[in-house]
């Protein structure tokens, strides 16, 4: 049900107990036939699978268990040299179920370590495999804290030590990124008092006296205590330098003022109160009533401050709207594993794509060279060849272990012209994947005009077909449409099966497979002549021109020249209305839409890169159906929201160009695949934001290449639960006319200023190199900045830049936009990065995890920056938001200016002198326009009242200065009616002298004339008012000493312009007087 949102955790499940304990196998990898016994085990936290064998001087061997893909079956030739060596270690024949392969994530998806185990039973085995296969790759470890990530880094330096218990200094020195040579460990060490003894390897200290909180304190002295990060805190939260601690007035302060969203209502999110701030400081220090800076460091490395709410992702959007209001992960030539003419096509690049979370996959149909089988490859290339068959059973297989939601296999179908191979493409569709194939539509969510989608949510589980319904232009159907409740099954090779063309001429007879009627539908499907009813009328064809016929063709329109075919929709009602002859005589109706401008003699043409299917394959496509794609019109005038089409980024790109509205509308209606151009040879990506912005569900990419847009599309869906699924933003599900390349504000949304600040990082990289930041947003083309750098490159791995804050002033659609963090080092390669949602990120001080270009996480590698996030606001009306904001302040900078009579940012109103030079009379008074505080109720009473249209708030203008000290008391009809003073002279020239003579000759300031005593009597009126009676006599004073000190500075100027003036007409004769020597 749309609107109705269940959030579902993700968690990580515990580990069993028997892999604490450790479980018997026998390893060996492909390069090494000898099997060896070992003892696996995954330490109490989850974060490691390791492995110890027999020999205790060596070290363990480690799998992170984030990059550990999966654990499958492995099938043993029984007649190798290893099956002899395994038999020899069990008890009676080997069995294959026993057998196992771990595959690892070496480096990304396309270099995989295999390692390949044997469990002494099958029972061990199945729990061995089940255990680390949830373990693995869970979603959980993707996003964890800095604090999680130094202990994780912990539990690693410990799995270094060998089966002795001996913990090598060179291996701690390695993983804490210390320069070789150095000998801070050693001294630290030594400090702590934990004993360091000699080998033959080299130094080591025993593993039990290693604790954590010599970890720790090792982090903090490599990291010199982070005192420079802790004076960027202590300043931005007005903490005194020397201070030590913060108290619990000053950590709720902090909390509400720093860590804290503006933006938020505090009705609904209420502010942090005084016992929840001390809650905090009991859980992070050891006192109620204060926290230490390095407690409060401590804290601000905890889940409760990562820059994204762990919730996000749990699978927290709703999940029941229509399938077309969802981005979803595309994959482009999902078989290759790199090049796109020379590379190769791999079962194993599905599985691992789809592990990512991927929920579109790319299946290129072509068929084996004899004719005889389908293969996976890419057509006229020198890419290596996979069978059909196995590429089905592997996506069967690992469909949906990342997510249980739809998936979609994209058909580009090259066997058209070959009825047998169609039919067995159906077939091992059928028979594969069984109940998780949709091969016919919901009841409720029929295939008519204007009938929506059904959601992911019911979708749940199901794998959908996409492909061509189009027959090639200017050719014939060769292939029968088989009718509803037919198993495809075995094939008649010596059946023939005549199509007879809507010309009336006789095809010729070809081999096709015959569908097998089952016993339930044999009385239904029977193949005795019947009568077929006309086809629905309610669609209207997308092509003009088109005809629908009610009746089989007559002899005399048989004898017309044969039309040429275009393409149109077809329910399944209009599917099952294609006409064949069978073995029994029988006619049905065939595609009865024709387009009379056409001509019979037109060879068949095929657009490049996609091909049509027809016949039995026909039966499996619903709520995909993909059609060529003609016009938006005739998109918006058919109105089937099951029809999609698919866009090459060329020729998507020139729609975004040229016609963005109707883009929006035909994604707001159904669906469209974007995929490379064929130009990107060497597998590369475009930037999918582009397509994103009018609302592309399938944007595909090349995930063989890891660049910047697959890191964005990486951090795209890794929100809500990695579910391969996100919700469009409304203006991209609703008809709301929206244009992506809009300038102004849209309606109902406020766009964000974002501000970030580098302040410092840890453990970046292993290289003596310097670095820095690069931001960058992606969005809207209207997002004012785009990229940015720091100033300054600060050495590795502990860089320290604290420069100014990187402004991203206006952002129009922060639903949409991406934020994206780079570390580059002197040779601007890249050794970091994290890209982020920018409506998801959380304001304040935070550390940022870093990842690799794979998306995987860096380990301990992590920036600290502050983040500001704030409502956009125009330059024309920060004043007004200003003083909506915060109305007490407003109120008080009106009274000082009017007690004062200056208002920031104008000239001078004051009358001056004159010009010496040119003895001109000085121009009258002016009179200032200062914001009042209140406006009075009935202007019209009152002519000295006007309103500025220029500005935003509303302002009062006196006309005449003197009516303040003249002006009777106000009747309560009138209200609070506030007068203001001219503004004071400023000190520029020759001026300041009459105008601080006018200044001294102002009459007092007189308190405000009330009837209500309320407004008299309050408390913080009269402190304003005492307050600012005060500042008139200390403004009087202040003139008088910049007057005298004007006096001075013009004194010494004018005897510089003397002594100038005499150097400069002594230097004149001196000139003349040699000029007259020389004549």
């Amino acid at each position: 049900m749309a609107g109705h949102v269940i959030v579902k955790k993700r968690e990580k499940p515990a580990t069993p107990k028997s892999l604490l304990e450790g479980v018997t196998l026998f390893k060996w990898d492909d390069s090494d036939n000898n099997p060896k016994k070992y003892t696996f085990k995954v330490d109490k936290e989850g974060f490691f699978l390791f492995a110890r064998g027999e020999d205790s001087s060596q070290s363990a061997l480690v799998w992170d268990l984030v990059l550990l893909s999966d654990v499958r079956s492995y099938k043993l030739a029984k007649d190798s040299k290893v099956a002899d060596t395994l038999t020899s270690f069990v008890e009676g024949e080997l069995n294959e179920s026993q057998c196992m392969t771990l595959v690892y994530r070496q480096d990304g998806i396309t270099k995989l370590t295999l390692t390949h185990l044997m469990a002494l039973t099958p029972q061990a085995a199945a729990d061995f495999k089940t255990s680390i296969n949830q373990l693995a790759h869970h979603q959980s470890d993707f996003n964890i804290s800095v604090a999680v990530g130094l202990k994780k880094h912990y539990v690693r330096i410990l799995l270094e030590a060998n089966g002795n218990g001996q913990l090598l200094i060179k291996n701690i020195q390695k993983l804490m990124m210390v320069t070789k040579g150095s000998n801070v460990i050693d001294n630290y060490l030594e400090t702590a008092k934990t004993a360091v003894k000699d080998s033959k390897d080299g130094t080591y200290v025993e593993i039990s006296e290693f604790t954590e909180d010599i970890y720790c304190n090792l982090v903090d002295t490599l990291l010199q205590n982070r005192g420079p990060d802790l004076d960027v805190l202590k300043q931005a939260a007005n903490i005194k330098a020397r201070k030590q601690y913060v108290n619990g007035k000053e950590f709720m302060a902090f909390l509400n003022t720093h860590q804290r969203d503006p933006r938020l209502n505090t009705i609904l999110y209420p502010l942090v109160t005084s016992e929840q701030a001390k809650g905090l400081m009991t859980k992070y220090g050891k006192d109620s009533d204060r926290l230490t800076m390095k407690d409060l460091l401590i804290y601000l490395m905890n889940e409760e401050n990562m820059v994204l709410d762990p919730g996000v992702f749990d699978q927290y959007q709703d999940m029941g709207r229509p399938l077309n209001h969802y981005f979803i992960n595309s994959s482009h030539n999902t078989y290759l594993n790199g090049h796109q003419l020379r590379s190769e096509s791999l079962a194993e690049m599905y599985i691992q794509i789809l592990l990512t979370g991927c929920r579109c996959v790319e299946l290129d149909c072509w068929p084996r060279s004899d004719f005889e089988d389908i293969v996976i490859t890419h057509g006229n290339t020198w890419c290596t060849k996979i069978t059909f068959k196995e590429v089905v059973e592997a996506i069967n297989e690992y469909a949906f272990v990342a997510s249980d939601y739809p998936v979609i296999l994209s058909i580009e179908n090259h066997c058209n012209k070959y009825p047998k191979l169609i039919a067995r493409m159906a077939s091992i569709f059928v028979e594969v994947f069984g109940d998780k194939l949709l091969s016919e539509p919901f009841e409720d969510f029929p295939l008519d005009s204007g009938v929506a989608l059904p959601s992911p949510e019911r979708l749940k589980g199901k794998i959908l077909i996409k492909d061509k319904i189009r027959n090639a232009k200017g050719g014939q159907d060769n292939t029968a449409t088989l009718q509803r409740g037919t198993t495809l099954q075995g094939v008649q090779e010596n059946e023939e099966l005549e199509i007879e063309s809507t010309d009336g001429v006789q095809d010729k007879k070809e081999n096709v497979e015959k569908p097998v009627i089952t016993e339930e539908t044999a009385k239904e499907n029977s193949l005795q002549p019947k009568k077929i009813p006309p086809p629905l009328l309610t669609r209207p064809s997308l092509m003009k021109g088109m005809t629908i016929l009610e009746e089989p063709l007559s002899l005399e329109d048989k004898q017309k020249p044969p039309p040429r075919k275009s393409s149109i929709p077809l329910t399944p009602e209009k599917r099952n209305s294609v006409t064949s002859t069978t073995s029994s005589g029988s006619k049905i109706q065939k595609n009865a839409s024709v387009d009379s401008t056409g001509s019979g003699d037109e060879k068949p043409k095929y657009e490049s890169g996609e091909a049509s299917v027809s016949g039995p394959l026909n039966e499996l496509l619903n709520y995909t159906t993909a059609l060529s794609f003609e016009s938006f019109e005739a998109c918006e005038k058919l109105n089937c929201c099951y029809i999609m089409s698919s866009f090459h980024e060329e020729k998507g790109l020139n729609f975004i160009k040229t016609k963005p509205k109707d883009f929006v509308r035909y994604n707001i209606r159904q669906n469209s695949r974007v995929y490379p151009a064929g130009t990107r040879i060497a597998s590369s990506n475009y930037m999918p934001q582009i397509y994103w912005n009018v609302g592309c569900q399938m944007v595909a990419l090349n995930f063989q290449t890891s660049d910047m847009p697959m890191q964005v599309n990486y951090a795209k869906f890794e929100i809500n639960g990695g579910t391969g699924y996100l919700l469009k933003p409304s203006v991209l599900r609703l008809e709301r006319g929206f244009n992506p390349f809009i300038q102004k504000k849209l309606e109902d949304i406020v766009p964000a200023r974002l501000s970030v600040k580098i302040i410092s990082g840890m453990f970046i990289t292993k290289k003596r190199t310097n670095l820095a930041v690069e931001l960058e947003m992606y969005g809207l083309p209207a997002d004012l900045v785009r990229k940015q750098f720091t100033k300054k490159r600060a050495p590795a791995p502990h860089p320290f830049w604290n420069e100014d804050y990187f402004v991203f002033k206006r952002v129009l659609l922060p639903e949409l936009a991406l934020l994206r963090l780079a570390v580059f080092d002197d040779d601007h390669i890249m050794v970091g990065q994290r890209i982020f949602p920018m409506e998801l990120l959380r304001a304040g001080f935070r550390h940022i995890s870093l990842r690799d270009k794979h998306n995987n996480p860096l380990g301990m590698a992590n920036l600290f920056v502050h983040i500001k996030i704030e409502d956009y606001v125009p330059d024309e009306y920060e004043e007004f938001v200003a003083a909506l904001e915060n109305p007490m302040m407003f109120a008080s900078r009106a009274l000082e200016q009017m007690t004062m009579g200056t208002k920031e940012n104008e000239e001078d109103e004051f009358p001056d002198s004159g010009d010496p030079v040119t003895n001109k009379p000085p121009d009258p008074p002016r009179v200032s326009s200062v914001p009042v505080m209140v406006v009075t109720d009935d202007s019209k009473s009152n002519p000295s009242v006007k309103q500025r249209k220029d500005s935003a708030p509303p302002e009062l203008i006196v006309q005449d200065t003197s009516a303040i000290s003249k002006a009777p008391r106000l009747s309560t009809d009138l209200g609070l009616g506030v007068k203001t003073f001219p503004r004071s002279p400023s000190f520029g020239g020759d001026s300041s002298l009459p105008s601080l003579l006018e200044a001294k000759s102002r009459p007092k300031f007189p308190a405000a004339q009330h009837t209500d005593t309320t407004i008299i009597e309050h408390p913080d009126y009269l402190k304003l008012l005492k307050r600012y009676s005060k500042g008139r006599a200390d403004m009087v004073k202040k003139h008088e000493k910049a007057l005298n000190s004007l006096k001075l500075k013009q004194e010494k100027e004018s005897k510089k312009s003397s002594n100038k003036s005499k150097e400069m007409e002594e230097a004149h004769k001196e000139a003349l007087s040699k000029l007259e020597g020389f004549e």
